[in-house]
């Protein structure tokens, strides 16, 4: 498989979220909750507050805020991996010679690349590697706050045929059934057994799918004094137009990502709910507590026929937060998810415990870093460490963020992180 065979399955990816806002897991959006460990419910209270929680809104620090920012996330779970081993073994261009002739076409050296091959591809099954973008463009205003948020989830899964695990090749010339040995098979065993039949019928491939949602809120946050503290609520209505996406990527060809997605995705509209609530106790009033759900009406979007998955449906999701002023210039916040979040990796749910420090000394500089964890103990990813700079004018800053996994892959002879993040957003407040 050719290098360019990678860049079509990336672009298939990123093209079936380029209009999306999340739905599968709660998703790190804001310019300073990617660098603090995904914190975001109780201590974004500006421009992304109509996304993490609604409610800190009416605990804005400025009249006016607006934020826009580009993000990515990549975790790999050993697909990029296994399918750049093919690539390196020759697998597309020794099978293609193969089919091309008859048997006098395998060479003496075929026999163990194939082999090796095999052993790659029956491991592939379940084998995945995700892509995550987002767009985002948050505006506050008072106790308001709207913007367009748009983020997504992507993958591709190896779905690959356990039975066909043998190397039996039809010479159509001559009518002629055969293995890597040079042995005589018959029909039935190339139906039954063959990898490269499984390959050429859709029986064993690369499945590319993934869900895109952006949504657009319209936000309100109030904050009523009592006895035992300041109590805020709010809301968000928003539209939502969801894109699914699924395509089949044969692992024996040089295929367009174009032709994939060719009559592959489907789109619709729906409208979703999102509640929040923030509490500041009267004896502590730099602490706040809160607790934030989003797509709290279960909205569904029609789904593209495939055969993983049927439906779509966006299930409610509960995150609890809290965060501290330590003093003017340090903050500390931490976020932990209270359900556990379907994400487009087989088995694997999203349900993070994160936070980190956000040290502000000037107005013009604030430096970030953090840590989390997803809680599913299918996830290889590790610990994830978070960083994040913010350098400019109160009215013009621009702001950096990250985050690395502990645990990493090996691709081509080179070590990456299994999952990584990175986050670029200009901020401005009034």
């Amino acid at each position: 498989m050719h290098r360019s065979s990678y860049l079509s399955i990336a672009a298939a990816t990123i093209l079936t979220l380029s209009v999306n806002v999340s739905a599968l897991e709660f998703h790190t959006v804001g310019y300073k909750s990617v660098g603090m460990g995904g914190a975001a419910v109780a201590n974004s209270s500006g421009s992304a507050a109509a996304y993490n929680n609604p409610a800190m809104l009416a605990f804005a620090k400025h009249d006016v805020e607006v934020y826009t920012g580009v993000g990515l996330s990549t975790h790999d779970g050993g697909m990029i991996a296994s399918m750049s081993e093919l690539n390196d073994l020759g697998f597309t261009e020794t099978i293609d010679r193969i089919q091309d002739g008859d048997i006098t076409n395998i060479r003496p050296g075929d026999r163990q690349l194939l082999l090796d091959a095999g052993d790659i591809i029956m491991d592939m099954n379940g084998q995945a590697a995700e892509i995550a973008p987002h767009v985002s463009l948050g505006i506050q205003v008072g106790n308001f706050g709207t913007g367009i948020f748009a983020v997504g989830e992507g993958a591709a899964v190896g779905v690959i045929d356990q039975a066909h695990n043998e190397y039996i090749f039809h010479d159509s010339s001559r009518d002629l059934y055969y293995d890597i040995n040079g042995n005589l098979r018959t029909e039935q065993d190339y139906e039954d057994k063959s990898i490269v039949y499984a390959i050429e019928n859709g029986d064993t491939y690369a499945a590319l799918y993934g869900v895109a949602i952006a949504e657009i809120p319209l936000a309100y946050g109030h904050a009523f004094s009592t006895e035992i503290g300041t109590i805020a609520v709010g809301g968000s209505l928003k539209l939502m137009q969801g894109t699914t996406f699924f395509g089949k990527y044969a692992l024996d060809v040089d295929e367009e990502f174009s032709d994939i997605m060719d009559n592959s995705d489907e789109t619709s509209t729906q409208f979703g709910i999102d509640l929040g609530v923030a509490y500041r106790p009267v004896f502590r009033k730099d602490l706040t507590l809160a607790v934030a759900g989003k797509n709290l009406n279960s909205p569904e979007f029609d789904y593209v026929t495939n055969p993983i998955i049927s439906t779509y449906e966006v299930k409610p999701m509960i995150r609890l937060g809290a965060a501290y002023d330590i003093f003017d210039s340090l903050e500390a916040a931490v976020d932990f998810d209270l359900t556990a979040n379907e994400t487009m990796m087989p088995d694997v749910d999203a349900q993070y415990l994160g936070g980190g420090l956000n040290y502000h000394p000037f107005t013009w500089l604030s430096v970030r870093g953090g840590a989390m964890k997803n809680m599913d103990s299918s996830d290889d990813a590790g610990l994830i460490y978070t960083a994040g700079l913010g350098i400019g004018a109160k009215w013009l800053q621009l702001d950096l963020s990250g985050q690395m996994s502990t645990d990493d892959v090996t691709v081509n002879g080179e070590t990456y992180p299994a999952y990584a993040k990175v986050n670029l957003a200009v901020v401005s407040k009034w």
